[in-house]
């Protein structure tokens, strides 16, 4: 009989069906990338927004520009680039 891990045989099969669970590995990781972008948006003054349209977007924009002209210019994300 071959040497099965029953555990690595139900994440392949959650892989194959997209119901992967995110490891505390991955979450350390999400963490560690979001508070490198807050440092960098704070110490470039740069502010962030979700727009809702279509498949949404993440909007990063100068904020003293913002705060004078009441309009952003900056670059803007689709969420769904970002995931599957």
């Amino acid at each position: 009989m071959p040497d099965w891990d029953v555990r690595q045989v139900l994440e392949e099969r959650q892989k194959e069906k997209g119901e992967v669970e995110m490891t505390d590995e991955t979450k350390q990781e999400i963490e560690a990338v979001l508070m490198l972008l807050k440092n960098t948006l704070v110490s470039n003054g740069v502010s962030i927004a979700l727009e809702k349209k279509d498949d949404g977007c993440i909007c990063f924009f100068d904020t003293a520009e913002y705060c004078r002209t009441g309009k952003y210019k900056g670059v803007s994300v689709k969420i769904t680039d970002l995931v599957r």
